[in-house]
């Protein structure tokens, strides 16, 4: 029997004029009752069920296990909507940007907060209330970037800088010493993300492990041997089980976890690096 061998990824590579494989809303996992190619091509789910939230775009949907009840929340237009799984709630405020906002969050006895920078403004929702409220940078040249969270810490990059400030737990405001800096290289921090107890401080050119102390005057610290040369492209980062799955400032995606390791074929590269040339007004 002659079958015809199923495309498993996306493949296009111009310079050697190689032909192309589409793999359009389709993703790949094992399939024991497959006997030939013991592999199985399944359609991704639609979106129909985002249109209720506002007239969009869609900028970001987030949900965290064990807060805010489980309810998901999302960001479409300028608008931050909660949805609890029957009503639809839209969030008094604005979200003034237009790329996928940073969010994170912190809870504690007393607490429940969700943090949000949408490149503008930095903000948090409280769970008992129905609208955002302002989180003041120590500086007013300042603009918040990325967020993460570390130990009960929320963790606010400031755009442009190796700057990362800190909030201690249960509180909704920042100390203008209250923060840390990259240390092994000095490019500005691109994204934040937490893997596991230690977070990841991801530079344009370098990337740092930073881990929770227990001290009150420098609760945070640089992880020793777990520096990378690696920067990444702005806004690539994502937690995939213990990794960290991103697009590095050369073009090519890696698995960042006890080490790095690349995962991209050439066709993925070529794609990104002429996406990023484009981007830079590049040929």
């Amino acid at each position: 029997m002659v079958t015809l061998p199923l495309g498993i990824h996306a493949y296009k590579r111009d310079f050697p004029a190689a032909p192309e494989i589409e793999l359009v809303n389709r993703y790949v996992e094992k399939a024991p009752t497959n006997l030939i190619e013991s592999i199985r091509l399944i359609a991704r789910p639609g979106t129909t069920s985002l249109e209720q939230f506002g007239a969009g775009p869609i900028r970001g949907c987030y949900y965290k296990d064990g807060l805010f009840g489980g309810d998901l929340f999302v960001v479409s237009g300028d608008t931050l909507f909660r949805y609890d799984g029957t009503t639809t709630t839209a969030i008094t405020g604005t979200l003034p940007g237009s790329g996928n906002p940073y969010v994170t969050w912190m809870k504690g006895i007393g607490y429940e907060y969700l943090f949000i920078a949408d490149g503008t403004d930095l903000q948090y929702y409280d769970a008992g209330g129905d609208s955002l409220g302002a989180v003041d940078m120590p500086d007013m040249n300042e603009t918040a970037k990325a967020l993460t969270n570390l130990n009960g810490f929320v963790l606010v990059s400031v755009l442009d800088t190796q700057k990362v400030y800190f909030i201690r737990p249960g509180e909704i405001t920042i100390a203008a010493l209250d923060f840390l800096s990259k240390e092994s290289n000095p490019d500005p921090v691109n994204d934040l993300l937490t893997v596991g107890d230690r977070a990841l401080v991801m530079g344009a050119g370098s990337t740092e492990s930073w881990y929770a102390t227990g001290d009150v005057d420098a609760p945070l610290a640089p992880t020793a041997g777990l520096a990378f040369a690696r920067g990444v492209v702005d806004g690539t980062p994502v937690v995939v089980r213990e990794s960290v799955i991103v697009v590095g400032n050369d073009g090519v995606v890696y698995e960042v976890g006890a080490g790095v390791r690349q995962i991209s074929t050439n066709g993925i590269e070529e794609r990104i690096r002429t996406r990023l040339r484009f981007e830079q007004g590049l040929p």
